[in-house]
């Protein structure tokens, strides 16, 4: 059989087939190494599983060099060893090794070097760093990179040949074997690319569906937060303002607008920026009230340490779904205000139509009355003067209503009072619990709109531990506003000492000490539970 020039390039299939019949020694080994390499080509075509197709192709290798023992490492984009195969060892033998190859010595040669290494005695080259111990002895080698093209995906070795050493003509079969695995590779990773590319799309379209069909409130990022911890594979989403150097050079910690995730439970926890299992992007956050603030906002997705690190095509996707996200919330923030301005130029055409039709209508039918008042006498006078005090009456109720109708057409948006006092009905509605909601201090003017997000908040956990968990049968709650905000949320139910529950408690506690402030819980006597939470009113100083 000819032998292909250029070293590098394998054998044609064709050739690898006349190959199996002039090695195989009786025409049944012909045909089951034939079916075999038929079943390694099928793996390049249908099969996704990596691990099932790649060991195909190893087995194939080994049974059509005659070697003893095979194996393929699997090199991630990042550098590091995503996967090793092999075939050839006994599982007990396997499991007593440990740990599989890093990539050192002459394994990492081949994929280093990008060229075939054929050894004869793998003790005698300077490359070799030794086996494990418990490890079989191997004495002749063979390797050869995997690649599509100029990319090298990991490396595909031989030890321990039939005939004692390989020749040109098993280094041929070995890199066209190679040039199997690696489109095997190649077509594995481009099958999980374009399932991300797909999760990442649909996610963005229902989010961005329900941004604008207003299923999420203007300031509500947890759920879109934790939209994106599962997406991205991460242990910990954070959406912040941005960190601002000091003269010094550090970054001062800024409190979280939200935080999700395992790692998020730990009040403490600050991501790596500069790892590579770290993602900070920009974020636009929209506020229904403008501020002062310049502050910009970013996204911080971040992984446990020893995760993959992001991929190009991932951070890629993380972008497009922010800006999709960001343009949404944008439209949907622009919607609602062309919608106040609307009902309030709806409610100014009501009140003026009022004043100037119907109050003046009422007013000339009222002196009108009045004039037959002053001829008349008797009970007829009477009836009319009442009439007319009733018409005196409507018209100030409409000019009550117009005053009204003149009024902010959000100011219930702005207003913190109003928010909690809705927050507190919805909650408790139908679970027949009676409250009491008290406020102390200037509660509307003095706290800022982030602020307020972060109490409605907080008051919406607290009482959904009181409905889920407490058994009460009343709640008392007060917000205090000075120097500091209090949130002092009282129940008459079962108290902690059975309840398990700590999820939500944990996090008014995260919350609290993300603003330097405290938060305490304990039991009332004679049964019931008392929640304090306090931050600063202007935030940490």
């Amino acid at each position: 059989m000819a032998i292909p020039d250029e070293m590098g390039s394998g054998l044609s299939l064709a050739a690898l087939v006349d190959l199996v019949f002039e090695r195989a020694e009786t025409p049944d080994d012909a045909r089951d190494h034939l079916a075999k390499l038929l079943e390694a080509t099928r793996a390049i075509n249908s099969e996704l599983n990596l691990q099932s197709a790649l060991r195909n192709v190893v087995q194939v290798a080994r049974e059509l060099v005659s070697a003893r023992f095979g194996a393929i490492g699997v090199i991630s984009p990042e550098g590091t060893l995503e996967a090793f195969i092999h075939v050839g060892l006994a599982d007990e033998v396997v499991r007593t090794l440990g740990a599989p190859p890093t990539g050192h010595g002459i394994l990492g040669a081949v994929i280093t070097e990008k060229q075939p290494i054929r050894l004869a005695d793998l003790a005698e080259d300077h490359r070799s760093v030794g086996f494990p111990e418990g490890h079989p002895p191997m004495t002749d080698f063979l390797g050869v990179p995997v690649r599509v093209g100029g990319t090298i995906y990991g490396n595909l070795y031989l030890t321990g040949s039939a005939r004692g050493e390989f020749d040109d003509l098993d280094q041929q079969v070995m890199l066209t074997l190679a040039g199997m695995a690696g489109t095997v590779i190649a077509n594995a990773r481009l099958y999980e690319e374009a399932r991300m590319r797909n999760r990442w799309l649909a996610a963005s379209e229902e989010t961005n569906q329900r941004l604008l069909s207003s299923d999420f409130a203007e300031n509500d990022l947890r759920d879109i937060a934790v939209n994106i911890l599962d997406l991205a594979d991460a242990s910990f989403v954070g959406i912040q303002h941005a960190q601002d150097a000091t003269e010094s050079g550090t970054t001062p910690h800024q409190p979280a607008l939200v935080r999700v995730g395992p790692l998020a439970d730990d009040p403490s926890f600050e991501p790596d920026r500069n790892a590579p299992t770290t993602l900070v992007l920009p974020w636009v956050e929209i506020s229904p009230i403008p501020t002062d603030s310049e502050t910009p906002t970013e996204l911080i997705i971040a992984r446990a340490t020893g995760a993959h690190p992001f991929s190009i095509a991932e951070i890629t996707m993380a972008e497009r779904f922010t800006a999709s996200v960001a343009l949404a919330r944008e439209l949907s923030s622009a919607r609602n205000d062309r919608e106040r301005v609307a009902l309030a130029d709806e409610r100014d055409r009501i009140a003026r139509d009022l004043h100037d039709h119907v109050i003046q209508s009422l007013f000339a039918i009222g002196l009108g009355m009045q004039s037959v008042v002053g001829s008349s006498s008797g009970p007829v006078a009477a009836r009319l003067s009442s009439h007319v005090d009733a018409i005196d009456v409507t018209i100030r109720q409409i000019r009550q209503t117009i005053f009204q109708l003149s009024s902010p057409p959000s100011a219930a948006t702005y207003s913190l009072k109003s928010r909690l006092n809705i927050l507190v009905r919805e909650t408790l509605e139908g679970e027949g619990i009676d409250s009491s909601l008290d406020f102390t201090g200037p509660i509307d003017t003095l706290v800022e709109q982030e602020l307020s997000d972060e109490i409605a908040a907080v008051l919406r956990e607290a009482l959904s531990n009181v409905v889920r968990h407490a058994n009460a049968s009343r709640v008392d709650i007060s917000v205090s506003v000075g120097a500091d905000v209090r949130i002092v949320v009282t129940d008459n139910g079962r108290g902690l000492a059975d309840d398990s529950h700590r999820s939500g408690l944990n996090n008014l506690e995260q919350r609290a000490r993300l603003r330097g402030g405290s938060f305490a819980v304990a039991g009332r006597a004679p049964s019931g539970t008392s929640l304090d939470w306090t931050v600063p009113a202007k935030g940490r100083s």
